[in-house]
């Protein structure tokens, strides 16, 4: 199958984007969209060679990965949107057009097509989502595979999810203080785990007082 050849260009979310770049950088920055579409997350010095230099403007427009690879966070929601809005289409057109609407409990896919209606609101709530994965010191998979099984895993997400990135800020800083205090804490959980478990629940182990200092 031929790589899709485009993803949607919302043009007020671009102009509102990068109302603090010079021209230079909007220019290098729809250049390496562009690129990562055409062939995925980048290694630094590939855009580097790309672009040249990067300025600290530009590069907040991208987070980077446990492989060193940078991307960007709404290009991969626009992109992994289309893919499945075109392969539903597709499957949809096997089946002789569009199926009936399911009865009874809504399955993580058909959560994903509802929020699409909303496009804007799902790329703040990925986004919030992606920046707690991002913290996660367990192992993980791609940002939108985590994203779409904490919603199918957790009833209550839309609750759930602003309390996600403080309550693992607290368990990193508990996990530090046991380290230099008691030197060993068990390895972090799978993300997967940690979400299907419920962990954001968890309260931190009381540190018996007097051991703060050892």
């Amino acid at each position: 199958m031929p790589h899709d050849p485009a993803f949607l260009f919302y043009s007020q979310d671009f102009i509102v984007g990068v109302q603090t770049m010079n021209f230079e950088d909007r220019g290098k920055f729809i250049t390496i969209l562009a690129q990562m579409h055409q062939q995925g997350r980048l290694l630094e010095e590939t855009i580097r060679f790309m672009v040249g230099e990067v300025s600290k403007t530009l590069k907040s427009k991208f987070l980077v990965d446990d492989e060193g690879k940078w991307y960007n966070v709404r290009l991969e929601s626009e992109v992994s949107k289309r893919t499945s809005f075109v392969d539903s289409r597709r499957e949809n057109g096997r089946k002789g057009g569009r199926p009936s609407k399911p009865k009874g409990k809504t399955s993580c896919k058909a959560i994903m097509t509802l929020l699409e209606d909303e496009n804007e609101d799902v790329n703040n709530k990925y986004l919030i989502f992606e920046v707690f994965r991002m913290m996660y010191k367990g192992k993980k998979r791609n940002g939108y595979t985590e994203f779409e099984n904490f919603i199918k895993n957790t009833k209550d997400w839309e609750k759930v999810l602003p309390l996600l990135k403080p309550a693992l800020k607290a368990q990193i800083e508990h996990r530090e203080k046991i380290l230099i205090q008691r030197k060993w804490v068990p390895e972090w959980k799978h993300i997967k785990t940690w979400i299907n478990n419920r962990c954001w629940e968890e309260e931190p182990e009381q540190i018996p007082e007097g051991e703060e200092m050892l």
